[in-house]
């Protein structure tokens, strides 16, 4: 429920172009991973949706980065190359959250560190723009 009332706050003060939702998931955690995403944007048309296989022996982490790095990709093709837009990445892993909080330690996860490079080639000019924030730090500060 928090976090619903957050994301309503954050999306009335600064609403994005676009929110891309993914999760990703692997069998027993670490096999035959795979995930997918859902774009919603704001101009008017359909949703975007696609799926990712992320391999036969991976983590479920590292199906949900390449779900959203899936979605970035995505995200990137249909700006075609305009960067510095209000984006939002939705997922529901503290782990991949905690990765990309710290991008220099993603290089032995490719799927992580595709999902951080996509990052940056969106934010353009606006890298500040890219840092994770998990909702119920933002719903602290509502208060």
């Amino acid at each position: 429920q928090e976090a619903l009332i957050t994301l309503d706050g954050m999306y009335r003060r600064e609403p994005p172009c676009m929110q891309i939702w993914s999760d990703g998931a692997a069998e027993d955690g670490v096999r035959n991973g795979g995930g997918g995403f859902v774009i919603h944007r704001r101009a008017p048309g359909p949703d975007i949706t696609g799926s990712v296989a992320a391999g036969r022996l991976t983590c479920s982490t590292s199906a949900e980065a390449a779900a959203a790095a899936a979605g970035l990709q995505a995200a990137l093709d249909e700006l075609e190359g305009e960067k510095g837009r209000n984006i939002w990445l939705l997922f529901d892993s503290r782990a991949l959250f905690q990765k990309l909080q710290r991008p220099e330690r993603c290089q032995d996860d490719q799927a992580t560190a595709q999902a951080v490079a996509l990052l940056h080639q969106l934010a353009g000019d606006h890298q500040h723009h890219h840092r994770p924030r998990r909702l119920p730090e933002l719903a602290d500060r509502r208060r």
